[in-house]
C-alpha cells in the first residue's frame, strides 16, 4: 500500500498549501448478489492510512465517489432496481435511488463510514437522476412510474411522461413539473 510514502506525500502538499485534507475515494455503488460490503472493505484500508495521518496530526476524510453508479458496466450485477432512461427507455448502469434496499445499503455503508471518524465525508454527485448524459434526462422505471401516479392521480407510460415534457401545453407544464418533483424525491 506504500502508506508510508502515500502520508509524507499528503503532508508534503498540506505544507506546500496544495490541500488542506486528503479525502480518500470510496466507491460504493451496490454491486453483488448479496451485496458486497464495500464500505467495510475500503474502511479497513483507510483505517491504515487515518491512522498514519492522525500520528503526523494531519486530518483526513471520505470522498463518495459513487453512489447509485456512474453509468459505467459493473463487475458484478445486483438484483437492484436499475434506472430507466426517460428517452431511451432503456435500463442504465445505475441504481434508482428509489430501491429501498438500496436506502437501506446507503444508510448502512455510511454509518459505517462514519464510525471510522474522518474529519470530513464528501459526497459525489452522481445521485442526480436529471441530466445524467445525454439519453437519461431522469428515471422512469417501475417505482418513478408508481411516484408519479401517486403524485398526479394519472398512471402514465414512459413515453406519455416524455410527451409532457417535450410539450409546450398547460397540462404538459404541469404533468412535467409532477416528473422533475420526482426525480428530486
Amino acid at each position: 500500500l506504500h502508506i508510508d510514502e502515500i502520508c509524507e506525500d499528503i503532508k508534503n502538499q498540506y505544507e506546500m498549501g496544495t490541500a488542506s485534507m486528503a479525502l480518500f475515494c470510496m466507491k460504493l455503488v451496490p454491486e453483488g448478489v448479496p451485496l458486497i460490503p464495500k464500505a467495510e472493505q475500503q474502511c479497513e484500508i483507510y483505517d491504515k492510512f487515518k491512522a498514519k495521518l492522525d500520528a503526523m496530526g494531519l486530518k483526513s476524510g471520505v470522498l463518495v465517489q459513487c453512489t447509485i453508479g456512474h453509468g459505467y458496466p459493473l463487475n458484478q450485477p445486483s438484483k437492484l432496481t436499475r434506472i430507466k432512461s426517460l428517452i431511451s427507455g432503456e435500463e442504465q448502469n445505475a441504481i434508482c435511488p428509489f430501491d429501498e434496499e438500496f436506502r437501506e445499503y446507503m444508510r448502512h455503508s455510511f454509518k459505517v463510514i462514519a464510525s471510522h471518524n474522518p474529519d470530513h465525508i464528501m459526497l459525489d454527485d452522481d445521485f442526480r437522476l436529471i441530466n445524467r448524459g445525454p439519453d437519461s434526462r431522469g428515471c422512469v422505471c417501475n417505482l418513478h412510474l408508481s411516484a408519479f401516479e401517486k403524485k398526479t392521480g394519472i398512471r402514465k407510460t414512459r413515453e406519455e411522461i416524455y410527451a409532457h415534457v417535450i410539450g409546450d401545453s398547460e397540462v404538459d407544464a404541469k404533468m412535467c413539473d409532477a416528473f422533475v418533483e420526482t426525480q428530486l424525491e
